[in-house]
């Protein structure tokens, strides 16, 4: 029998070891967690991964006092569930304008096709897919702006900002416990002075 020993955070970022990160945990996690995101909804990794992370997610709540890094994790997953769900809903969506322009034979041409899997917006497709009941063409049906996709954001918090050197979400703390300044530049709730007419 033979014996190897295996160094996560040695491991290339690939598909291949998406698994073996994942269960290494540690500062591996959030990364590992962002690849499994990444993977078609179909991937046998979601599967796999999936379940084990909820029941360890399930698991840690109910300890009654955790470590920064369970909480840490617990959280990540929370970020993680909601992303997906968001997705989902997305996914759902634009399937749902799909077949109201199919079943009506109104035929997307590529820029519509392409138009509408960049949406990334529900009130839009929510708007399309009413408008797509009584159009008569698919420009009509996918008239107004959409909101294309953007690059997934983690939201940093206070402790994991700190952690890595970034100032935290609008809302949270800094190092020093000021309050942090939003994109305005005030402080988080900070009132505004009033104009004298």
């Amino acid at each position: 029998m033979r014996v190897g020993v295996v160094v996560a955070s040695e491991l290339a970022r690939t598909r291949s070891t998406l698994l073996v990160r994942l269960m290494a945990a540690g500062p591996l996690l959030p990364r590992a967690l962002e690849d499994l995101a990444a993977l078609p909804e179909d991937a046998h990794e979601r599967a796999v991964a999936g379940q084990i992370l909820l029941q360890l997610r399930h698991a840690l709540e109910k300890k009654p006092t955790r470590t920064r890094e369970e909480q840490e994790f617990v959280v990540t997953m929370l970020d993680y569930w909601g992303q997906a769900r968001v997705e989902g809903q997305l996914v759902q969506a634009r399937a749902a304008v799909r077949r109201v322009l199919a079943a009506r034979k109104l035929k997307p041409s590529p820029a519509d096709e392409a138009k509408i899997e960049a949406c990334a917006d529900l009130a839009t497709l929510d708007r399309w897919l009413e408008q797509a009941l009584t159009a008569e063409t698919v420009a009509e049906a996918l008239k107004g702006r959409a909101a294309a996709k953007a690059p997934a954001r983690r939201r940093v918090t206070g402790a994991s900002a700190q952690r890595v050197g970034q100032a935290p979400a609008a809302g949270g703390r800094e190092r020093d416990g000021r309050r942090a300044t939003g994109a305005t530049g005030q402080r988080a709730g900070a009132a505004r002075p009033s104009r004298s007419r």
